[in-house]
């Protein structure tokens, strides 16, 4: 899921910057032209490079986009930072559906552990929507959707299935 909220922020990102290079060629040229001057070029020279590259509206973009939000248009961020991200967001996590446990009896506990589990994976989705730019309200019953399946795919092949077969769960 990480790596797919990374990829809808970037998008979303480059899309704002597709648009002002459409909608406001003049404004995306004079922005490059000071940032190339930020870079350590004179401002005519700044200046010239920056109407060479606006020719081609993609060579803009991509460099609007480079300079800018310091991305690249073609490549994503390593597999290895995901996968750290991902693992540091899991072991937090993990925690939300432990603490009703240690704070209400069992019966209290399980109802007040989903509850606290759909809410929580809801803010996630939700708090996505901010970078990427859409609803929400969407993003978080999509998170919670695909929490939802999870849960329920666990539950049938670690607990009904194994029953259906006949295969005994043996005891650690």
């Amino acid at each position: 899921m990480t790596s797919k909220s990374q990829r809808e922020i970037y998008e979303a990102q480059i899309a704002k910057e597709r648009e002002e290079v459409e909608a406001r060629p003049g404004e995306s040229l004079a922005e490059v032209a000071f940032m190339l001057e930020r870079e350590g070029l004179d401002a005519e020279a700044a200046r010239r490079v920056a109407a060479e590259l606006a020719r081609a509206p993609a060579v803009l973009l991509k460099t609007m986009v480079e300079k800018e939000l310091g991305l690249t248009i073609e490549a994503g961020p390593g597999a290895l930072q995901g996968a750290l991200i991902l693992s540091g967001v899991f072991a937090v996590a993990a925690l939300i559906p432990i603490v009703p446990y240690a704070v209400f009896p069992v019966p209290t506990a399980l109802p007040a552990s989903v509850g606290l589990s759909l809410l929580a994976t809801f803010a996630i989705g939700a708090a996505k929507a901010r970078w990427t730019l859409r609803s929400p309200i969407v993003s978080g019953l999509e998170v919670v959707a695909l929490a939802v399946f999870a849960g329920v795919a666990g539950y049938f092949f670690g607990s009904i299935l194994p029953g259906l077969l006949g295969v005994q769960a043996t005891p650690m």
